[in-house]
């Protein structure tokens, strides 16, 4: 199923597989983690390029915070970025700890320099999403080397639609390189530096066909077309933050993944002013189920994650009668 793959903007069937709430309080059940702002790449399309690109967390950090959520109840975490994480000197490491935590561990990667997550370490990563952009499209020849070396990985790739050509040769590469691989999905979505530009229809409507003669936009079940059109204001009490919170490269607690782009204008950035508090002061958030105040959000992504909590929170009258 598409929605396997992707969260943001869509139903939250997940919620309903996952022991999330315990003990009648929800719990960080998964977690981003950032460990460094550095990164290889210089995409046009980034919102994160005007962060300290030096930051990182040092690595017996990492290891504590990893304890901390594990006791908690953190039972996955995504490396991502900020940054790119396999920039990180200590990425083996870092999963190495993690996995052996009984963490389920991630990544997502712009696909550069994987070479630097040696094999072992790469297959126990459950799934890895390989990111492109119009101005910088993945390398589809690694991705084929490095998929080869992560045989037990799970395989992504996600594609930000930035300025195209009328053609769309990169997006349409990109399409058939997943119709005819082992990629279980290929994620397009909005350019988020520009977010009053709606590029998508234009793309799977008006682009060219290919080989087969069928349209971008059609040609596999393993395309998901995220527009993130279908947003609504943040509310007071958002439970997101104690669900799937965001770990900084400074070791502050970020309310969820959206947060730099979810006000007008949009901030573009995790920074203090954004932070729900730092890492060791978290367990007091998810002990009092502190929700995080998301009126100063225009935009939200997650309200469907916020109302299915809430549902769940609220034990019904006559609950076995379904």
């Amino acid at each position: 199923m598409k929605g396997d793959y992707t969260s943001a903007a869509t139903m939250p069937v997940k919620l309903f597989h996952n022991p999330v709430i315990q003990k009648g309080k929800i719990v960080p059940y998964h977690v981003t983690m950032i460990p460094t702002n550095i990164c290889n790449a210089k995409c046009e399309e980034c919102f994160c390029d005007n962060r300290d690109q030096s930051q990182q967390l040092d690595y017996k950090e990492i290891t504590d915070i990893t304890d901390e959520l594990y006791s908690l109840g953190t039972r996955a975490i995504s490396l991502s970025g900020g940054g790119e994480p396999d920039c990180h000197p200590f990425i083996n490491e870092i999963i190495d700890y993690i996995s052996k935590k009984g963490i389920d561990v991630a990544m997502v990667s712009n696909g550069q320099k994987l070479s630097r997550v040696e094999d072992k370490y790469l297959n126990k990563l459950k799934w890895v999403r390989v990111s492109g952009t119009s101005s910088r499209p993945v390398d589809l020849e690694q991705l084929s080397k490095d998929m080869k070396r992560g045989k037990d990985t799970d395989w992504g790739m996600s594609y930000v639609l930035g300025q195209e050509n009328l053609e769309y040769q990169n997006i349409r590469d990109a399409i058939k390189y997943t119709d005819e691989s082992a990629l279980t999905h290929l994620r397009i979505v909005s350019d988020m530096m520009n977010p009053d530009v709606n590029r998508i229809p234009r793309a799977k409507n008006n682009s060219f066909s290919y080989d087969n003669g069928v349209f971008v936009g059609t040609t596999s079940k393993k395309i998901i077309w995220q527009e993130r059109t279908n947003n609504e204001p943040g509310t007071k009490n958002c439970l997101v933050n104690l669900l799937h919170p965001i770990v900084d490269a400074y070791g502050n607690i970020q309310p969820c993944c959206g947060i730099h782009f979810s006000t007008t204008p949009p901030k573009y950035d995790f920074g203090k002013e954004t932070s729900i508090c730092n890492w060791k002061d978290f367990r007091k958030k998810v002990e009092n189920q502190e929700p995080f105040d998301g009126t100063v959000c225009d935009i939200c992504q997650y309200m469907d994650y916020n109302r299915a909590l809430e549902m769940i929170l609220n034990k019904p009258e006559h609950e076995k009668f379904v």
